[in-house]
């Protein structure tokens, strides 16, 4: 089908004879951002960054197919031929008509072209043609985002500068009058450009006007003072003069390029900025252009650039930026081309310095021999250099005052080393360092990994489209295999671009080797591997940074990327203090990040180098000691999780089992300072789950002790990750314990991997592989004589056999499981299969039998403090009373069933007994209180990220809500959504409960 979009104010489209409106802002934003990008594949995690650029929430990615959904739908697109979804992301395929954005870029370009060559008639319509299309600012209608944002306001600046171009074509054609409304109007907008306000002197002098000429650069003068503290440039300044003394500019100058500035040669850039032939007078010198062209392919960091340029153009602000980052993350490509996109802000130079404070051994030269470089560049005669540093220092200032130039200082390493290199006030400053440097009193930008979209960007920039768009999958695992980082996806496609021959598919296969990875990751005087030597080296190089660089070695045993300061204690042996230094100071030397308070996270390639390290400097015997102390940690910390989130599965667990590890006296107190609410066990469970997988992985592969732990961890932590949701961890660590329990003889670990393996995999995909888990169980816990592995067996079976339906042998199999756990007096399992009980006879219409088994289950979940299983049997009773119409002990039980949900952490269950309640509360006669209910079950809802904010503030305006989506198959299970504990208690009347 044939779709044309415009994006030039109110974002449309038109798939026939009128233009229409895309309803939605979700979707209309969704397809703002695939516009930018048409033709390429935009990746669902950009997408989500743009869409909530700080708390995306956990349900984003479905969201996101909910918003292509009803985008597909506006446009009629239901064959899925103009929105394609790729297995990363989706794709807007190219129109075949420009959208109104591209036209006018290519009439503009056009136009300048033509401006350049002299065809000024060609030019002025082309120009005029370009600037008709506006109707309004870019993505009018469209909710900014990070993306949109940046590239509007690029946009904005195209349209100034064809503006710009346009009033040139018209004056050099004579129609000066013509062009002073329209030059009053932009100025009136935008009265800090200079190259406008040129041009209106120009006009009013060739009209006539010579003294209004000299009014409008007073006026210039004025608002550039008042706005900026500056005088105006110097170009502008030699056109004041040359109308005061009523000079004609010689033969062959027409006194001004396209951007209204003096020009030598009469020629108009594309860019907007001057070019100078070689005839420069004496002033050259003073007006340096040192920046190369950069090392390297740009592509992306748009909102990094946007952010960046804010804070370098803010007046009220030091207009000195640091952009910090770890090695390889394009720090001085990103300075150097933001640096030349913004030449024409800076009309008196652009100055480039290497501080080179990443050399490694080689030390950065002396600030003297700096300053004496930059006093030379900017015409200063080498005998007349100060020879004292503050004297130099000083000079340079007086130099640059009331100047506007540009200083970018690459590669700098202390606040010293950069504090004397600091210009006048009226210029601005772009350092690079790896470290952050807080003391220089500029504004910081932390440099990151690119997103998947920008890597993929800057790949196609040296590897050819044709190539990338055959292996787009291939492509996207080479960028994940990079990390990301610039330096590395800058080598992977040096070496694709050298070797033609050579299918992408080629090198993700060899850099899928973690062992070999970094050996990959070089070509010639480039390598990944240098760069971060060079960090530890010169952190080793500090008084203080040995300690640092043995926690870093350290952090390189364990096969994870999330670090905690009493993980860090636990791995290295050290007290906690140490380690919180230890781990700051790699920080600050960007080796690794800090996303919250005392948890870091290290690059996946950076753990790579920190894995080679380790192997070099700690021997075998430290680094499994390191790996059982690490497992002697999470063993103590699985444990005070088990019981704060899931006190069934402490049953579960033998007593060997429930015994603090060797070692886990010195965690003990800290555990339980850091861990005191099911609220910080959770927060716990979701930083660390990651962690614990992986390493029981990797002790699984070491024999001994390793292997007993590895089965011992995964015992502990099943339980909290089965409550949590996260079912694909279980069923991980059970397929692991499943291979080690047969070499290492443990029957009843063997016998609870299938257990687990059988619920997993009922919830995740509700195969018939859970019943030969279950049957493998029973007949190993029947062989060992263990009565309550069989009745946990049994107790299995029924829940299977309830989901499909088949309800009296599902109620005979847990009537044998009660059999057997009543002379264990195993309570708490007794809780959950009177409750399933309950349930039986509540889908059969036996609804004072199920509320006798849930009364019954309650009392003796209260006796035990099962607050887990009152939850459940208080909200089943609360349901019974509902539908019976008897509201008054619903609400009661409601209210009861919600302060159990509240303490154990049961997020999904407290919106949904909030919303429910609500509807006893009506047929009670306290409305009010019933809205403030639903209110309270939406906010919570919005807080696990499983309604949009839209979506909430849709159902609190309705006076009837439906029931949300995310609550219309029940709540009786934990559900894998983050969420937050309320804090507001929900009250009801005295006399509610009867």
């Amino acid at each position: 089908m044939r779709v044309q979009f415009r994006c030039l104010g109110h974002v449309g489209f038109r798939a026939g004879a009128g233009w229409c409106p895309v309803p939605g802002s979700r979707p209309r934003t969704l397809l703002a951002l695939l516009m930018m990008k048409a033709g390429q594949l935009v990746t669902t995690e950009r997408l989500i960054a743009e869409l909530w650029p700080d708390d995306p929430p956990t349900s984003a990615t479905a969201l996101i197919r909910g918003y292509v959904l009803q985008l597909r739908r506006a446009l009629g697109d239901g064959g899925r031929e103009v929105v394609i979804t790729r297995t990363a992301g989706y794709e807007l395929v190219s129109p075949t008509e420009p959208t109104d954005a591209t036209r006018f870029e290519n009439l503009a370009a056009q136009g300048l072209a033509m401006l350049n060559h002299g065809k000024l008639g060609e030019a002025e319509t082309l120009l005029a043609e370009a600037l008709s299309l506006w109707r309004g600012a870019p993505f009018l209608d469209v909710p900014p985002t990070p993306a949109l944002g940046a590239e509007a306001s690029r946009l904005a600046e195209s349209r100034l500068l064809a503006a710009e171009a346009h009033v040139e074509v018209r004056i050099r054609l004579g129609r000066h009058a013509e062009v002073l409304s329209d030059l009053r109007v932009v100025l009136s907008e935008h009265p800090l450009r200079e190259g406008m306000w040129a041009q209106l002197m120009r006009a009013l002098y060739a009209a006539g006007h010579r003294a209004d000429a000299l009014e409008a650069y007073r006026r210039a003068r004025e608002v550039l003072a008042r706005e900026l503290g500056l005088e105006p440039g110097s170009r502008l300044r030699a056109l004041q003069q040359m109308i005061l003394t009523d000079t004609t500019p010689p033969p062959g100058d027409r006194t001004a390029s396209v951007n209204g500035t003096a020009s030598v040669n009469g020629t108009a850039s594309v860019n907007g900025t001057a070019r100078r032939d070689d005839r420069e007078d004496e002033r050259s010198n003073t007006l340096p252009n040192e920046l190369f062209r950069g090392v390297g392919a740009f592509a992306g960091r748009k909102t990094d650039l946007a952010k960046i340029e804010k804070l370098l153009l803010d007046t009220d602000g030091s207009r000195v930026v640091v952009i910090d980052g770890v090695g390889g993350v394009g720090k001085s490509e990103l300075a150097i081309h933001l640096a030349h996109q913004l030449a024409d802000r800076f009309p008196d130079g652009l100055a480039y310095v290497d501080l080179q404070g990443t050399g490694g051994a080689s030390q950065p030269p002396a600030p003297g021999e700096t300053l004496g470089r930059m006093l030379r560049s900017l015409g200063v005669s080498p005998l007349a250099v100060p020879g004292d540093v503050a004297e130099a220092s000083a000079r340079f200032r007086s130099i640059t005052a009331n100047r506007r130039m540009l200083f970018v200082l690459d590669n700098a390493w202390t606040e010293t080393q950069v504090r004397t290199l600091l210009p006048a006030r009226s210029c601005a400053v772009l350092v690079t360092s790896r470290r952050a440097l807080p003391m220089l009193g500029g504004a910081g930008h932390h440099l990151e990994a690119m997103s998947e979209e920008d890597s993929l960007a800057l790949l196609a920039r040296v590897v050819t489209r044709n190539r990338m768009a055959a292996e787009q999958e291939e492509a996207l695992r080479i960028v994940r295999l990079c990390g990301r980082l610039p330096l590395a996806l800058r080598i992977a496609a040096a070496r694709l671009a050298h070797r033609p021959s050579w299918p992408l598919r080629f090198l993700a296969d060899k850099l899928e080797s973690e062992q070999h990875r970094l050996d990959e990751l070089k070509i010639h005087d480039l390598a990944v591997r240098t760069s971060f030597a060079i960090s530890s080296q010169d952190l080793e190089s500090t008084p203080s940074g040995r300690e640092p660089v043995h926690v870093f070695r350290f952090l390189g045993v364990p096969r994870w990327s999330v670090v905690t300061v009493p993980l860090a204690a636990a791995l290295t042996g050290l007290p906690q203090r140490r380690c919180e230094e230890a781990l700051e100071s790699l920080f600050d030397a960007r080796l690794l990040e800090s996303p919250h308070p005392r948890r870091y996270q290290i690059h996946n390639l950076i753990q790579l180098f920190a894995r080679e390290q380790a192997t070099l400097h700690l021997t075998k015997a430290e680094r499994d000691e390191a790996l059982l102390r690490v497992m002697n940690y999470y063993v103590a910390a699985g444990l005070r999780v088990t019981t704060l989130l899931d006190q069934l599965n402490v049953r579960w667990l033998s007593e060997e089992e429930r015994r603090s590890p060797a070692g886990g006296a010195e965690f003990a107190a800290g555990l339980h300072a850091e861990l005191d609410s099911p609220t910080k066990a959770i927060d716990w469970l979701d930083v660390h789950r990651a962690n614990i997988v992986a390493t029981v992985r990797q002790a699984a592969a070491i024999p001994g002790a390793h292997e007993r732990m590895a089965i011992r961890l995964a015992a502990v932590i099943s339980g909290p990750l089965r409550v949590r949701g996260y079912l694909q961890d279980c069923c991980v660590l059970s397929e692991i314990v499943l291979a080690l329990s047969g070499r290492v003889g443990d029957v009843r670990a063997q016998a609870r991997a299938h257990l687990t393996l059988a619920c997993c995999h009922s919830l995740i995909e509700r195969d018939e592989r859970m019943f030969a888990h279950i049957h493998r169980a029973f007949d190993i816990y029947r062989t060992t004589n263990d009565l309550g592995g069989q009745a946990r067996a049994l107790y299995e079976t029924g829940a299977q056999l309830a989901r499909r339906g088949e309800i009296t042998k599902a109620a005979d199999h847990f009537e044998r499981s009660l059999s057997l756990l009543r002379p264990l007096e195993e309570r708490h399992d007794e809780v959950l299969v009177l409750h399933q009980l309950g349930l039986l006879e509540e889908r059969q219409g036996h609804s004072d039998r199920a509320a006798e088994h849930f009364r019954h289950g309650a009392t003796l979940a209260q006796a035990l403090g099962y607050r887990h299983g009152e939850y459940y049997q208080l909200a089943s009773l609360a349901r019974i009373h509902s539908e019976a119409g008897e509201h008054s002990p619903a609400a009661c039980y409601y209210s009861r069933a919600l302060a159990c949900a509240r303490e154990v952490g049961e997020w999904h269950g407290e919106a949904g007994l909030l919303w429910d309640m609500a509807q006893s509360l009506e047929q009670l006669g306290w409305p009010e209180r019933a809205q403030d209910s639903r209110h309270q079950a939406l906010d919570v809802l919005a807080r696990m990220g499983a309604l949009a904010s839209g979506q909430v503030e849709v159902l609190r305006k309705s006076t009837c809500p439906p029931t949300p989506v995310p609550l219309r198959n029940g709540y009786g299970t934990s559900v894998s959504g983050r969420g937050m504990l309320m804090t507001e208690d929900t009250w009801l009347p005295e006399d509610a409960c009867v």
